[in-house]
């Protein structure tokens, strides 16, 4: 019988909801949006995992902090989701969702490209600009009264970022590349292993 979603899985899930966390904590401070690592373990997770699981990495990550545990950047809690930045974090999980989707028929190659994953990883950061940086405006404007253009949220939540977060992408997919032989090496045999009971 084929599993679908075996003991490593779940080992690999949660290891990456662990890196998402560390993330959060290795920052640039910045006025409105802060530089994390965040997003290059994201990506990694979508390039590695595919959409579904790292899917449930970044769920399981916000579902820890919204419920009070401390692994958001600035708090936890409910009431995250009135923070500005709480857009992002939506964002990740639809851009990591794309990025896997796009990626996924990757890891069934003997070696996956890095050209490839360094697109669906541009294209899951454009994903969450355009989740993140409207939330932000819009809580920033009419939430908190803040006096800000679309154009400077823009500027602030996305333009900025862009040379970290391509960089962000540089790195996870060459990472990528190298550790995915690996890991679907490692599934064959768990799932073989499975199949012969």
């Amino acid at each position: 019988m084929k599993r679908h979603f075996n003991t490593k899985d779940i080992v690999l899930v949660a290891f990456f909801v662990v890196l998402i966390t560390i993330g959060a904590f290795i920052k640039i401070p910045l006025p409105l949006v802060p530089i994390t690592m965040q997003l290059a373990f994201c990506m990694l997770a979508s390039l590695v995992l595919g959409a579904r699981k790292s899917a449930y990495a970044v769920l399981i990550y916000i579902f820890a902090g919204l419920v009070g545990l401390p692994v958001f950047t600035a708090g936890s809690g409910i009431y995250y989701i009135f923070k500005p930045t709480f857009g992002y974090m939506v964002g990740f999980v639809l851009g990591v969702t794309v990025t896997g989707i796009m990626s996924h028929g990757l890891h069934n190659d003997k070696k996956i490209k890095f050209l490839n994953c360094f697109i669906s990883a541009l294209v899951g950061v454009v994903v969450i600009y355009v989740v993140g940086v409207p939330y932000m405006y819009l809580m920033l404007k009419y939430y908190l009264s803040t006096p800000i253009s679309f154009w400077q949220a823009l500027l602030t939540g996305a333009i900025v970022f862009l040379p970290t977060d391509v960089l962000w992408c540089v790195i996870s997919s060459v990472v990528a590349v190298r550790i995915s032989p690996i890991i679907s090496k490692t599934s064959n045999i768990v799932n073989n292993h499975f199949d012969e009971k």
